[in-house]
């Protein structure tokens, strides 16, 4: 799994949403030096949703990288905060579901 600071994710949201969806890479979200998120691959979400027994749907996120851009910090707290998962498109397609960093924690024994 890569990590990454908010900032940086920011910055270069395009990159990290491609490494995700296309190289199947989870990638850490950081605020102050500590997982606040994992940005999840579509299939691997789906599988560890499965095999943790969980069948609630994420919500869908902007559709678009400059509207994810504009709201990247409030989906982040609400799904650091609230627990919330939310499902990030990229040019029409599924490109992540950022979860909370404890769920990806919980979720990876349940998927090996």
């Amino acid at each position: 799994m890569e990590s990454i600071a908010l900032e940086a994710a920011r910055r270069g949201l395009a990159g990290v949403l491609d490494r995700t969806q296309l190289e199947n890479t989870p990638v850490a979200v950081t605020r102050r030096g500590r997982a606040a998120v994992v940005l999840m691959p579509p299939k691997r979400y789906t599988e560890a949703a499965a095999a943790l027994g969980e069948e609630v749907e994420p919500e869908d996120g902007p559709d678009t990288v400059d509207g994810l851009r504009a709201e990247l910090a409030a989906i982040l707290r609400r799904v650091q905060f609230e627990g919330a998962q939310v499902r990030l498109h990229r040019h029409g397609a599924p490109a992540a579901v950022v979860v909370p960093a404890a769920w990806f924690e919980r979720a990876q024994p349940a998927t090996a």
